[in-house]
């Protein structure tokens, strides 16, 4: 009896231990959050085991901690393999900081090889964990494994074109999308591409010895990368009165870029995206102010270059002051508008006279003491100013783990959402389960209608479709910000929606779409959704194309 007695003693004793055990490194974590701090964090890990709900709190913290790299679906990712997982996980996430090499290269025979680790063996710069990975390519045929090529080019001098060439057989797409980022042009033949995908295809056309042969007419962003990659006036030209709006301005964007003329162009077939391109460069001022008549978007892209004759039609417009600035920063000089910029700020407290005001400060042309005197009585006006630019942010407090994980749930009622613009719908799945507060934060920001009437200030052919900035400046965004959610998702196909960023954890009401696979930008940008249906809407929108609403489902 006395044995049994002791025994159970034990039992509770090493229960209490366990449970006094289990609340320190709970309080632990929750301080790591509170503090963002990496690592705190990391002796969280550490003291954790193999206890499943502590690494789940770890890593729902951690994507919220700036130095540290979520690792939420590693574990999964990797099935039985789970304890390997998520040591190795963290292992790439503290590159150079007691990273155990030898056990990396050690278990790759007994677990898929993923690109995150790939990135680690990269960044500690280990040729022979490396080289082994690229060699052993049944590592390489699942999905994660694939993406060690997109991380070729970190590598640079590191891959011999032996390895190069034998890793281009079986996987031409991550190694033709490598060759692009080492600008190396001429190693892949087009004629081993006629029958790839338009991903390889596209970064294709930037390596291969005959671009042209890739070209397929259906497909405009190969019309795009054809453009950028020949460089030639005769194919630009060509391209000129395309169809599609997006290969048309890339034409455009040519002969801009090497001075060219453009007079043969009809300035009323343009877009005013297009006339954005094009205007700096157009002579004729009455086909402006024709164009500035027309109104809307046509007048808002015309005014600073109107003559000087029209000056009251286009001060008595309903165009933003920032344009206003800029026409009579044309017809009179910068001094002359940087004084009425000046004046104006006073009356008005607009927010555009200041971002008009702010960039002459960078551009050295206003004096930083100007710019303060200025201010420094209309000092609610400039922090609002910063918050609308992205450079002031309001963070909510931390909360405790349980309201995270509340969150959680709440997000994964979310499935699909549309976007419907001034050229067609857009329908898309969302990932509540990988970037829950990112979702979230879109929901609450739509059903208020944050979005509805705001057009897309950023698209750039061949890449990005970017909005969600209602000054259309591409500063703007609501007066906080959330923090970065990183997941294994990847922009590995046309159609992947993102936050965008005015750096780490800066995220808020803007987002970009894809045109292409763009896997530089993986584990970068938090991705929430994905377009599923509308793409060639997609492929119609350029610059201030407008958002209607925005409807879940």
């Amino acid at each position: 009896m006395k044995k049994i007695s002791l025994f159970l003693i034990f039992v509770f004793l090493v229960s209490c231990s366990s449970r006094v055990k289990k609340d320190y490194v709970e309080a632990l974590i929750l301080k790591a959050e509170n503090e963002r701090n990496a690592l705190l964090l990391r002796r969280a890990y550490n003291l954790a085991g193999n206890d499943l709900d502590l690494i789940k709190k770890i890593a729902i913290a951690s994507g919220r901690i700036p130095d540290f790299y979520t690792f939420r679906k590693c574990a999964e990712e990797f099935g039985n393999n789970r304890g390997i997982a998520d040591r190795l996980a963290v292992a790439s996430m503290f590159t150079g900081v007691n990273f155990p090499k030898k056990k990396l290269v050690n278990t790759l025979s007994s677990i898929s090889f993923t690109g995150k680790t790939a990135v680690a063996l990269l960044n500690t710069k280990d040729v022979t964990g490396f080289n082994i990975a690229l060699n052993r390519n049944k590592m390489l045929k699942n999905r994660y494994g694939k993406e060690i090529a997109y991380n070729l080019w970190r590598a640079g001098n590191l891959v011999t074109d032996k390895i190069l060439s034998d890793f281009y057989k079986t996987n031409p797409y991550e190694t033709v999308y490598s060759l692009f980022r080492l600008k190396k042009k001429g190693f892949a033949k087009a004629e081993d591409l006629l029958n790839a995908d338009l991903n390889t295809k596209f970064y294709g056309m930037f390596v291969v010895d005959s671009p042209e042969r890739l070209l397929d007419e259906n497909k405009w962003q190969l019309k795009v990368a054809y453009i950028k990659a020949v460089n030639k006036k005769a194919i630009a030209k060509r391209f000129l009165k395309d169809k599609n709006p997006l290969v048309k301005q890339t034409a455009i964007e040519y002969f801009l870029k090497n001075k060219g003329k453009i007079s043969k162009i009809d300035l009323n077939s343009l877009t005013p995206a297009q006339l954005e391109v094009a205007l700096p460069y157009v002579k004729n001022k009455k086909r402006i102010v024709e164009l500035f008549k027309k109104g809307g978007f046509y007048a808002y892209v015309t005014a600073p270059y109107m003559p000087e004759e029209e000056e009251q039609s286009v001060l008595n417009s309903q165009i933003s002051y920032y344009q206003k600035l800029k026409f009579i920063e044309n017809i009179k000089g910068r001094d002359f508008a940087i004084k009425k910029a000046k004046e104006l700020f006073i009356q008005s407290k607009s927010k555009e006279v200041l971002s008009y005001l702010t960039e002459k400060l960078e551009e050295g042309i206003l004096k930083k003491e100007e710019f303060i005197e200025l201010v420094k009585n209309n000092q609610r006006e400039f922090i609002s100013f910063l918050i609308d630019a992205g450079l002031f942010h309001y963070r909510p407090q931390p909360q405790p783990l349980s309201y995270y994980l509340a969150k959680l749930k709440e997000a994964e009622s979310l499935k699909k959402f549309t976007i419907e613009t001034d050229k067609g719908k857009l329908v898309c799945k969302l990932f509540p389960e990988s970037a829950p507060l990112t979702c979230l934060n879109f929901y609450n920001l739509a059903e208020k209608g944050y979005y509805n009437g705001i057009f897309f200030h950023r698209v750039i052919p061949g890449f990005v479709a970017q909005a969600g900035d209602r000054a259309g400046t591409g500063y703007g965004g609501p007066d906080y910000s959330i923090r970065c959610e990183y997941n294994l998702l990847t922009y590995n196909n046309e159609g992947m929606i993102g936050m965008a960023l005015a750096g780490k954890d800066t995220g808020g009401s803007q987002f970009f779409i894809t045109h292409i696979a763009t896997p530089h930008l993986n584990y970068r940008y938090t991705i929430f959704a994905k377009v599923i249906k509308g793409f060639n809407s997609l492929s119609k929108i350029t610059k201030f194309t407008t958002i209607k609403r925005v409807d879940f489902e």
